[in-house]
């Protein structure tokens, strides 16, 4: 629950930077843990937030080990040690120098020496085996109960192994068999099942260690069980002197035609640092030309881009709710399970123009003596939950969750308790303070790129005009220039009373800071007052603070992501802080070009899109009735009212989970600077 406190003004400028999650420590119970997986956009990369509480390492699902950069004093292992005998049998053959022994570096030392590897350069280095600290939040499968902190084996690595991973990524989180891989040291440290299930998105994704449930209650109207799918799919073991994960398929089908292979099984490898499928030459001919053949109406962009194939023009192809209708692409399994591929894993989508088939010819140099006949890219497995039993040497595969009207971005990762950080409750003394000499304000929206306002003014803060409309006017009546005209009206006059803020991932994970009763997800809600009277916090400052710690900044115009529940009046008073209380412009027109110019285009008005959304009763006007619908965590306010704060929280939940659950084949991107009243 969200309770309020006083706390300084400083605090503004955590909401400019890049927030750190705060672990705290407590005893194993036996439960599952579970850790939010973040996609970053510039590699493709899957990353979870467990080295430091904020610095993510990558997952690997061939790493055998842990692996990252460490501090100049840290703990070693011993070169006979059991954990040192575990981690030099993973050795790399890259690694391998005279006679397979350690590298030079471990000569004349004690120190047991691992040799960590790069699943995406494929450079390894030499680097002593540590211990250390991991965090991540306990659950019930439902939801995160409490964080733990527990320690890991580890090797540590040179800054230069770091090479093409994503910036600021501490390391590798190898999710292989290995005794020393992430799993087994989960089930170890917590006493849970040597068990892990991974469901990727193209945002915000989940990872859960240790089995167990999972549940997802974002889908309106109708609640959902458990989603971990049943392990039934053999997992082989040993594939040539890969660590990772593979299973055995019989056959490939295209729109329910069996293609003709020359082969009569090949081997799957699962991979999490692969962006997209790779096939063998042998078999991507042929599935190629039956896709081509299954295709020959669909329109084309020619030349395809590299290094894609074939590649449509998706603005002359219609669309549903679970993407374009393409033809199904079939993987028949050992055991007689298949594994079905829809427009949603099929395709990429690079421009507004432009959708490629998303799957590419394996290099050469990886595709003789023991390549798999194919390498499951990331793209291929989003949105499909996959549990890894590692005890029986089983795999599940859940299925494309789009069709269950939900998305691997809606299940709760970090968790509902939390607090508003309250300031300007009294005339601030602090502002003088806040200006950190060397700050870096490009860090802005980094980590939560997301910033929901939420205003509160004397009168009616629901971004209705009614009250301000002579008896028998309505206001569905109105035209969009005079909605705009009483609005700018009301906008002016009013002077702000409180704003809510709330800054979040896409998926709508929260930062996390210390408070009076420890760490708890954090929102932010300030009090205002005029230049000459009052208690609160000036607008001028204010709005000297959102420019000079870069909130807002042409530098970070279309990184930040702008939400309100009923822009028009949110948006307004907003622009109104911005402009240092000057009026609003005269014009719809106007208003639209200056909102953009403060802004950027990554603009919502999450009232504006539930009128879209094609849900189970009449609520798209109302926040508290959205958020409902959307069995948004609760939010407590004092005396058990929603104050600025927590209806900035419940709109930010509202749009996240309506992004989630009908956007998330095209993305939102089409609503963005559609304001409710004025489009």
């Amino acid at each position: 629950m969200c309770r309020a406190t006083t706390i300084p003004m400083t605090l503004l400028l955590i909401l400019a930077l890049a927030l750190p999650p705060w672990p705290c420590a407590l005893a194993s119970d036996g439960k599952p843990l579970i850790v939010p997986i973040i996609k970053d956009e510039s590699t493709s990369l899957y990353t979870i937030p467990l080295k430091d509480g904020h610095r993510p390492l990558v997952l690997d699902l061939a790493g055998p080990l842990v692996w990252s950069t460490c501090e100049s004093t840290h703990p070693t292992f011993d070169l006979y040690q059991r954990e040192c005998m575990e981690a030099r049998r993973h050795t790399s053959p890259k690694c391998w120098m005279y006679s397979g022994h350690a590298m030079p570096e471990s000569f004349g030392s004690n120190k047991c020496v691992a040799h960590p590897n790069n699943p995406v350069s494929g450079r390894c280095a030499a680097g002593e085996l540590t211990s250390t600290q991991l965090s991540a939040n306990a659950t019930d499968g439902k939801a995160p109960l409490y964080s733990v902190s527990f320690s890991a084996i580890a090797s540590c690595a040179p800054d230069s192994l770091l090479a093409m991973l994503p910036a600021g990524a501490a390391g590798v989180a190898g999710l292989s068999r290995s005794e020393l891989a992430l799993p087994a040291q989960v089930a170890l440290t917590q006493k849970v099942a040597k068990k892990f299930l991974l469901c990727l998105s193209g945002s915000e994704g989940v990872a859960i260690f240790g089995g167990g449930a999972i549940a997802s209650a974002w889908r309106p109207c109708v609640g959902l069980g458990n989603l971990a799918p049943e392990p039934t799919i053999p997992l082989q073991r040993n594939f040539g002197i890969s660590e990772g994960h593979f299973i055995k398929a019989k056959g490939i089908s295209v729109n329910g035609e069996p293609m003709l292979l020359n082969v009569s099984e090949f081997v799957i490898e699962l991979s999490t640092t692969t962006p997209y499928t790779a096939l063998r030459p042998d078999l991507y001919g042929s599935f190629v030309q039956a896709y081509d053949r299954a295709t020959a109406a669909y329109p084309r962009i020619m030349p395809p881009v590299p290094p894609f194939d074939i590649c449509y023009d998706k603005r002359k192809m219609y669309s549903t709710r679970v993407g374009y209708p393409m033809p199904e692409f079939k993987l028949a399994l050992e055991g007689g399970s298949n594994w079905t591929m829809f427009s949603t894993n099929l395709l990429v989508e690079l421009d507004a123009q432009t959708a490629c088939l998303a799957f590419v010819e394996m290099k050469q140099k990886t595709a003789g003596g023991p390549a798999p006949g194919m390498v499951m890219g990331g793209h291929q497995m989003e949105g499909n939950p996959l549990v890894f039993d590692l005890e029986r040497g089983m795999l599940g595969w859940g299925g494309q969750l789009m069709w269950l009207r939900t998305s691997c971005e809606n299940f709760n990762s970090i968790g509902s308790n939390g607090r508003i950080f309250g300031f300007g409750n009294k005339k601030s003394n602090c502002m003088p303070k806040m200006r950190r000499p060397g700050a870096d304000r490009s860090k802005c929206g980094r980590v939560h790129p997301y910033v929901t306002v939420h205003f509160e003014y004397p009168g009616c803060d629901d971004g209705s005009l009614s009250s301000l409309l002579p008896p028998g006017v309505r206001e569905e009546d109105l035209s969009p220039a005079q909605r705009y005209a009483l609005a700018k009206i009301d906008v002016d006059a009013h002077p702000v009373l409180q704003l809510g803020i709330t800054v979040s991932g896409s998926g709508g994970r929260l930062p996390v800071l210390p408070g009076p009763w420890g760490p708890a997800e954090t929102v932010w809600q300030v009090g205002f007052h005029d230049d000459d009277a009052g208690q609160g916090v000036s607008l001028r400052a204010f709005a000297a603070a959102l420019f000079g710690f870069g909130v807002v900044a042409a530098v970070n115009l279309g990184r930040v992501t702008w939400v309100a529940f009923g822009g028009l009046y949110h948006f307004g008073f907003l622009l109104k802080i911005l402009s240092f209380g000057r009026p609003l412009p005269d014009t719809k027109e106007e208003f639209l070009v200056m909102l953009a110019a403060y802004l950027g285009r990554t603009v919502f008005d999450a009232r504006y899109i539930a009128t879209k959304l094609p849900i189970c009763s009449d609520t798209s006007s109302d926040l508290t009735a959205m958020a409902e619908l959307l069995d948004a965590p609760a939010v407590e306010g004092a005396g058990g009212l929603w104050q600025a704060g927590e209806k900035s929280l419940a709109a930010c939940q509202v749009f996240v989970r309506t992004k989630g659950l009908f956007f998330a084949w095209h993305g939102v991107g089409m609503h963005a600077g559609r304001i409710h009243g004025l489009h």
